[in-house]
């Protein structure tokens, strides 16, 4: 292992590699509902924060492609993306992630 990042915790962790990342004019894209402290995070980077719905359908959270291609541009550095999401526990499918 080359690279390791020591944070004290998961929102340490958060915070470091976001604002690493991210500039006022830069973008970063992630699912709605979301977890707070990643809107925090974003203020503090300034970045602009580019939120894809996840639509609730037949008991399960799905989002929909073109919303998901929609969101990235040429200032998108980041796509926050986690499964089991957060807050909703929605386990991506491979399909999915894919």
């Amino acid at each position: 292992m080359r690279e390791v990042l020591v944070t004290s915790g998961a929102n340490g962790a958060l915070g470091s590699f976001i604002n690493a990342f991210l500039n006022k004019g830069d973008n970063i894209v992630i699912f709605e509902p979301t977890f707070p402290l990643y809107l925090d995070h974003a203020s503090i980077s300034g970045c602009d924060v580019r939120s894809v719905p996840l639509h609730y359908e037949n008991n399960n959270w799905m989002f929909k492609p073109e919303e998901l291609r929609a969101a990235f541009d040429e200032n998108t550095k980041i796509f926050l993306f986690n499964s089991p999401h957060n807050p909703t526990g929605k386990v991506f499918t491979r399909q999915e992630m894919e």
